[in-house]
């Protein structure tokens, strides 16, 4: 009797030691020891049409830009706080054959500051300034929001979809070189309302549909995202505008990490109140 319990016991210890790695994974999320001093080039290439009184116009624009990022742990966990800084920028649009490239130099270490989550939402505090040449090319205001991919708060099996309500939707892919892949595609459908104190933009509709393959490592968090955004928008007549107009911007995204920078480039006086 002595001898089945033991080959049970044998057998039980077998499978646990089976299942053991995949039960001892945890959800990946991002966190201060994967993003504590980190460096990503992104590259953005976009095209936008717009559609006006019969008459429909088009320009592309181009972004190359290295960026730091600097992370600590919040007070509040699970929240972090992420400082960023442009350490190269390169932008310029093309539009009826004319190509303009402003100076960037003048963003160039500049600090955003904000929140960021373990799944990736992100939440902007502190904005660098831009120069009008280059807000006139680009729009810097959102960089961080739209830069990391979101993440399922649970490990998926091979295969396996979370899905939160229709807004966001996450599969993982087969592993590539110890890298977890992720399809992650994010909608957002709502009204668009001015800045305070804007009085010549009225409240549009915009649609935003943002759809990729983020590459993640376990052991340094993201690696790569190649993502294609579309964002529609319907500005009724108001304040300035005089007739209504539609446009669509398609843009295709490429983000990669590069070497950690060194420890001392990421002071803990970036997150000091100023």
């Amino acid at each position: 009797m002595s001898g089945k319990r033991g080959r049970a016991s044998a057998a039980v210890a077998a499978l646990l030691a089976l299942c053991s790695p995949l039960d001892a994974q945890s959800a990946p999320g991002y966190s201060a020891a994967l993003l504590a001093c980190s460096s990503f080039h992104e590259s953005v290439r976009s095209n936008l049409t717009l559609q006006a009184t019969g008459r429909t116009a088009s320009a592309s624009s181009g972004r190359e830009s290295h960026l730091i990022v600097a992370a600590i742990a919040s007070p509040t966990p699970p929240q972090l706080l992420l400082a960023a800084w442009f350490d190269s920028l390169r932008v310029w649009r093309s539009a009826a054959g004319d190509r303009v490239e402003p100076d960037a130099s003048g963003v160039l270490g500049g600090r955003y500051r904000g929140v960021l989550l373990p799944d990736g939402s992100f939440h902007t505090q502190v904005l660098p300034f831009v120069p009008q040449p280059v807000r006139e090319v680009t729009d810097l205001s959102g960089t961080l929001e739209d830069m990391f991919p979101r993440l399922p708060p649970r490990m998926l099996q091979v295969g396996e979809e979370w899905r939160s309500g229709d807004s966001i939707a996450i599969k993982r892919l087969s592993d590539s070189a110890s890298l977890h892949r992720y399809r992650v595609q994010v909608m957002r459908r709502g009204s668009v309302s001015p800045p305070p104190g804007d009085t010549l933009t009225p409240t549009y509709a915009r649609t935003l549909n943002d759809r990729g393959v983020a590459a993640w490592d376990p052991l340094r968090g993201p690696v790569r995202y190649d993502h294609e955004v579309t964002v529609e928008a319907s500005v009724p007549v108001g304040g300035a505008i005089r007739s209504p107009a539609r446009s669509l911007v398609e843009q295709q995204i490429v983000l990669e990490r590069g070497d950690d920078p060194p420890p001392a480039t990421c002071p803990a006086s970036l997150f000091a109140e100023p």
